[in-house]
């Protein structure tokens, strides 16, 4: 079973993501008070909340149920950036509304590659 974070983002990123991904900004980084967080980008496009629920999973039955999702995610972005998908490690997305209707959604998923503690 795996459980990823889901995070909805206010009108943040709307174009500006499109470039920023795809050529400036592959990588997340969350910062609390007790660790740093750091992502790898690997997938990034628009969908309908309608047709596309399935994004928001947060919990599969085995690993190969989330292996699968992660391919399902990379072949159906915009951009192919190259970054490993591996089903051991958690994922995150982010989610924003978009204008283009009132189900529109942009997502931005991206691999943990390092966790630290803060001493």
């Amino acid at each position: 079973m795996r459980v990823l974070a889901v995070i909805e983002v206010p009108k943040l990123f709307g174009r500006f993501i499109l470039h920023s991904v795809r050529y400036d900004h592959q990588k997340i980084w969350i910062i609390t008070p007790q660790e740093e967080i750091e992502y790898q980008v690997f997938a990034a496009r628009e969908i309908d909340v309608d047709v596309d629920a399935d994004v928001y999973t947060i919990e599969f039955a085995t690993e190969e149920d989330y292996a699968d999702y992660l391919k399902t995610a990379v072949e159906k972005s915009l951009y192919h950036l190259g970054t490993k998908t591996d089903s051991t490690e958690n994922m995150l997305t982010l989610s924003t509304c978009t204008s283009s209707s009132e189900a529109g959604r942009f997502i931005v998923q991206a691999m943990q590659i390092q966790r630290t503690a803060k001493e």
